[in-house]
């Protein structure tokens, strides 16, 4: 008696039967030859590809990213919209020159800023700051650290933002903060 028993053959699912093209490497940056597309291409082997296991572990990739990611911030942010005076300083604490009078808070926390100034500002420069006089007293002036500057590309003008750098105008805010009626960005 002869065997009944069929072997299904199972296709690499980026195989194209009727195009007889792979669909995983579109624009031509992988053509598979003969050889290759029997081995793996129209066999059961198709999983040991090169090709189809980058393309699997690029696809888990992008199915990773677009699953909301954790908030990477250390405390939330309060939009505030204020005006403040920034001088750029030295080491020693030594105020170099005036370096933006039209910057503006966007959003605050306990432990930074966001701002817009008309000026781009250098990473890891030390930024003394004032506040307007809507600010409480003991939040008036502290020093920042830039932790980045970016151009905005739809409006004039950059985006910066300063890591404060003294524990009393972290607790300071914090406080303020926390009496603020103002929402809450994500």
């Amino acid at each position: 008696m002869g065997s009944d028993r069929k072997i299904i053959l199972k296709t690499c699912a980026f195989w194209s039967v009727d195009l007889k093209k792979c669909q995983v490497c579109k624009g031509g940056l992988f053509i598979p030859l003969d050889e290759h597309i029997t081995s793996y291409c129209t066999s059961n082997d198709h999983h040991y590809c090169l090709q189809y296991c980058l393309h699997a572990r690029k696809t888990k990739q992008t199915d990773q990213d677009k699953q909301p990611s954790t908030n990477r911030r250390k405390s939330q942010r309060v939009e505030i919209s204020k005006q403040v005076q920034l001088l750029k300083t030295i080491k020693s604490g030594k105020i170099i020159n005036q370096i933006s009078a039209n910057a503006k808070t966007l959003d605050v926390s306990n432990v930074g800023m966001r701002l817009q100034t008309n000026v781009p500002l250098v990473n890891d420069t030390v930024i003394q700051f004032s506040f307007d006089d809507t600010f409480p007293v003991t939040l008036k002036t502290g020093a920042g650290l830039v932790e980045w500057c970016n151009k905005q590309i739809d409006s004039p003008g950059y985006q910066v933002g300063i890591s404060f750098q003294s524990n009393w105008i972290i607790d300071a805010m914090h406080v303020f903060l926390k009496s603020h009626p103002t929402p809450v960005c994500l």
